[in-house]
């Protein structure tokens, strides 16, 4: 369904912001983050170190780890279809499995999720069949079957 989609979506932005913010990480994860936790980041080896310092985190305040994502994993020339691994490529899941938490999936680094982003149109959205789009769905379903069938209920959302 749409809603679950969007509700993985939401859980990434939510997550990644959280790990970035610093100081008041440790509220927002007690007050908001009782499901679970995502954990979103480049494979370079230094953001790979936030992302262990953010798992690292969560299992200190027992907040279960859904698991940690791949972001800008590559890129796909629109001309040539070459992939390129601009920013390396696999760290996030190497990590993942040293640390023993899921790995949920790689994002490209893509201009169709860069654009509709911007203009506030989700890419699961506009483009779903775009292999962008794909990774996120898929994510999302990773997500989902990491949570309690309870955990899952939510409002029913319309995209008009």
């Amino acid at each position: 369904a749409c809603w679950r989609v969007c509700v993985g979506v939401c859980v990434l932005a939510c997550v990644c912001w959280c790990v970035r913010v610093g100081v008041c990480v440790l509220a927002c994860v007690l007050n908001y983050c009782n499901k679970g936790a995502v954990i979103v980041s480049t494979p370079q080896d230094l953001a790979l170190i936030d992302a262990k310092r953010g798992i690292d985190m969560f299992q200190k305040v027992s907040v279960p780890i859904l698991g940690l994502i791949e972001n800008m994993s590559f890129f796909v020339c629109p001309k040539c279809s070459t992939i390129s691994e601009v920013f390396g490529r696999h760290g996030a899941k190497e990590t993942a499995s040293h640390l023993n938490v899921p790995f949920l999936g790689e994002i490209p680094l893509d201009m169709d999720i860069r654009k509709t982003t911007d203009e506030g149109k989700p890419i699961v959205i506009s483009i779903p069949s775009s292999v962008g789009a794909q990774a996120y769905i898929e994510i999302a379903k990773k997500i989902l079957g990491n949570l309690d069938s309870e955990d899952v209920k939510g409002p029913k959302i319309i995209i008009e």
